[in-house]
C-alpha cells in the first residue's frame, strides 16, 4: 500500500500536465496493487465493467462503476482529456481504494 500510495502521489502531481494519461496510469497502478493483494486468477481476467465492479466490491463503494471511476475504462476513448476536477476526483477514489481495499 505504501508503494502504491507513493506512486499515486507522483501520478497526482503530474496530472496537471497530462490529464489525458492519468486514467491510464491510475488503471495500471490499481491493477498492480490488486494483483499484489488478491489471487492472480481473480484479478487478471477482469476488464471493463467487471474490473470496475471488482474495485467497488473490494472496498464497499460504488464510485468506480457508478461514478468518476468509469473514467478508467472510458478516458482512453474520449476525444477530449478529462477536466481537472474529474482528474482530481479520480485520483481521490483511487487513493481511497488503495487505503481501504480488503481481501
Amino acid at each position: 500500500r505504501r508503494e502504491a500510495l507513493a506512486e499515486l502521489e507522483r501520478i497526482g502531481r503530474a496530472a496537471g500536465g497530462l490529464p489525458d494519461q492519468v486514467a491510464t496510469r491510475l488503471s495500471v497502478l490499481l491493477r498492480r496493487t490488486a494483483l499484489a493483494a488478491f489471487p492472480r486468477e481473480t484479478v487478471a481476467p477482469l476488464a471493463g465493467t467487471a474490473w470496475l465492479a471488482f474495485l467497488d466490491r473490494s472496498y464497499d463503494g460504488e464510485e468506480f462503476s457508478q461514478g468518476v471511476g468509469r473514467l478508467l475504462i472510458s478516458a482512453p476513448y474520449r476525444r477530449a482529456a478529462p477536466d481537472p476536477d474529474e482528474v482530481e476526483a479520480l485520483v481521490g477514489v483511487a487513493r481511497r481504494w488503495i487505503r481501504r481495499h480488503h481481501v
